[in-house]
């Protein structure tokens, strides 16, 4: 990448002593679109996304500036044969012949290990965006609803209803852009019409505000309640999964898959088994994804956005094992979480949840042996190390859920203290107090904040509870 830098420096030094007109109008225009643009927008530390978009200006010019400097070490490498009348330039254009091969044959030594990134773009049977609009549509009920979180999760569903005219039924409302007046607007006029009850004075005077207990309010939370009141269950709501911030809504949504559906009373379950199960096992597409058979499929490259989104299925299938537990339908219950563990190691939040979902429906020895083969994969996974500790401690197994809680945290001595409340109750009960004081100091060395296990240490040791904790 050198290359073209030291070209583009090069050409904006040779412009300047060659045309310095030309060379002033660029330089501004290289300073604006760039250095000052930067300035002026004041990105933040952590973007969503790359914003190269914003600075084409200043790499088109750059590029101008890359051009004359090849053509100005051309000029060099000609001497001064280049002032020749006839056959002048022939000599140059041999010489740019040979100097283009010869970069072009470099240019993949040069890239090195970045030339992955070739296999990073290849999107040869990634249809997860697709499979992803696709499902968060197919199982919901005519003339719905669907709250959907930002552009990027609502892009692939405006494609399924614009473009391959599927689920036209269906309105989905932008949490993002429900900010603004002009969509607000576009939901109430255009079909199939969201329910308002506001005027176009109305809309525009919307405002944010701090309630009494001074969170702000947004725009968009107010035409929420709006528009859920307005609407009262008349047609039926629902939540994406990737809207973050579910609000005063929680207590009344049951999960379907890649949806919430929201109730007009609070609800028993939070889980649609029935729903759930025909969406994940019927309904839904998984090209790109998973196999015929179930397996994850490696052959489809999946960043890490994807990989993100992929993970909800997988929650999803977690949850509908839960439920299915409680309804006492054990082996449909282990088969989800089978069907799971096939993919789950691709899943950094999923996996370890499997495992404690196995423990929390009585599979205990699926669980221990789920963690065992997790652990051969990635023997400093921490978590996993807690959590089999812990099964095995509960199995009987002291010995060895001993050995894998002290991995656990030495491993991770400031994360979890699961692991240090199960060494604690260890030694509790073999009476070795002075070791169950040494593991909780320990603990209390990366949380001195912990004010409750401190005042059980000061308890053992005959000391004081720390003043103003309960």
């Amino acid at each position: 990448y050198w290359v073209p830098i030291l070209l583009g420096v090069f050409g904006a030094v040779s412009n300047y002593f060659r045309e310095r007109k030309s060379f002033w109008l660029m330089a501004t225009l290289f300073l604006i679109t760039g250095p000052f643009l930067v300035w002026y927008l004041n990105f933040r530390e952590g973007e969503v996304r790359e914003r190269d978009y914003f600075f084409v200006a200043n790499f088109h010019i750059f590029a101008i500036w890359i051009g004359i400097g090849a053509m100005a070490v051309l000029r060099m490498l000609a001497g001064p044969e280049e002032k020749l009348a006839p056959g002048g330039l022939k000599r140059p254009l041999v010489l740019a012949g040979a100097l283009l091969g010869i970069l072009l044959s470099v240019l993949p030594l040069v890239a090195g290990e970045e030339n992955q990134s070739l296999f990073h773009h290849n999107r040869r049977g990634n249809f997860v965006a697709h499979g992803y609009g696709h499902n968060m549509l197919v199982g919901l009920e005519k003339d719905a609803i669907l709250f959907t979180n930002g552009d990027n999760d609502t892009f692939p569903l405006w494609y399924m209803q614009e473009v391959e005219h599927f689920r036209r039924d269906i309105r989905v409302v932008n949490l993002s852009l429900l900010q603004t007046g002009w969509y607000i607007k576009q939901l109430r006029d255009y079909e199939p019409r969201v329910p308002m009850r506001l005027d176009d004075g109305q809309v525009d005077a919307l405002q944010p505000f701090r309630d009494k207990s001074g969170k702000i309010v947004y725009v968009n939370d107010i035409m929420v309640d709006h528009i859920i009141e307005v609407n009262d269950f008349k047609r039926p709501v629902y939540y994406a999964v990737t809207v973050p911030d579910q609000r005063d809504l929680a207590g009344r949504m049951k999960m379907e898959g890649l949806v919430f559906r929201i109730y007009k009373d609070p609800v028993s379950n939070t889980v649609d088994v029935e729903r759930l199960r025909d969406n994940l096992d019927n309904k839904y597409h998984y090209r790109g994804f998973l196999t015929a058979s179930g397996d994850y499929d490696n052959s489809v490259y999946k960043d890490e956005q994807a990989t993100r989104l992929l993970q909800n299925y997988a929650a999803a299938r977690v949850q509908l094992a839960v439920g299915l537990h409680q309804l006492g339908r054990a082996e449909e219950a282990r088969a989800n979480l089978d069907k799971v563990r096939k993919y789950a190691q691709h899943f950094p939040g999923v996996d370890a949840a499997l495992g404690a979902t196995y423990a929390q429906i009585g599979l205990a020895d699926n669980a221990v042996a789920y963690y065992r083969e997790l652990l051969e994969t990635n023997p400093n996974n921490a978590s996993a190390l807690a959590i089999l500790g812990h099964l095995e401690v509960e199995k009987g197994d002291t010995t060895a859920g001993i050995g894998h809680l002290t991995r656990a945290i030495e491993l991770d001595p400031a994360g979890d203290f699961n692991p240090y409340a199960d060494m604690a109750n260890i030694c509790q009960e073999r009476g070795d107090a002075g070791t169950m004081v040494q593991l909780l100091q320990q603990w209390l060395r990366h949380h001195p904040e912990d004010t409750r296990v401190q005042n059980y240490v000061n308890a053992v040791l005959g000391r004081s509870p720390v003043p103003g904790s309960r």
